[in-house]
């Protein structure tokens, strides 16, 4: 009868056991997998940077950038409408890279909001000349962004 008792025992506790490994194990994959996703959003926003930092220290940019808030859109080459659009667009992929890892409670939430206000008082409208707005593919970062501009 002891020997019973203490094998159903042990049988009920390693089943506990068996039901708890599972459980850290399914959180351990998930926290992995979030892991994942933020350093490959991570290494797109580096590879952006990286790409369009000669692009930024380009003067240029800073020509055609004077250009476009003096004259006006319709007043820009080809290629300085280009430098523009390439450089506004990496701007936007760098602030949805920083909105995902803020959602995924990787990023300060007062940076978020002070981005998403520099979206619309400094970048919102030369997004909508050069159509910068069509490539946004993080819709919680647009509505992040009309939820502002309702709000204020």
């Amino acid at each position: 009868m002891k020997r019973l008792f203490t094998s159903l025992t042990l049988s009920n506790l390693s089943s506990v056991a068996l039901i708890f490994s599972m459980i850290f194990l399914g959180l351990e994959v998930r926290m992995t997998r979030k892991a994942s996703e933020i350093d490959a959003v991570s290494a797109r926003a580096g590879v952006i940077d990286q790409s369009t930092r000669q692009l930024a220290l380009s003067t240029e940019l800073l020509e055609a950038y004077i250009k476009y808030e003096e004259q006006g859109l319709e007043k820009l080459s080809p290629i300085q409408v280009r430098r523009i659009s390439n450089w506004e667009r990496a701007r936007m992929e760098r602030m949805q890279s920083q909105f995902f890892q803020w959602s995924q409670n990787m990023y300060p939430r007062e940076y978020i909001q002070e981005m998403i206000s520099a979206v619309n008082t400094a970048h919102m409208k030369t997004w909508e000349d050069f159509g910068i707005m069509e490539f946004v593919a993080n819709e919680d970062f647009l509505r992040a962004i009309h939820r502002f501009n309702e709000t204020n």
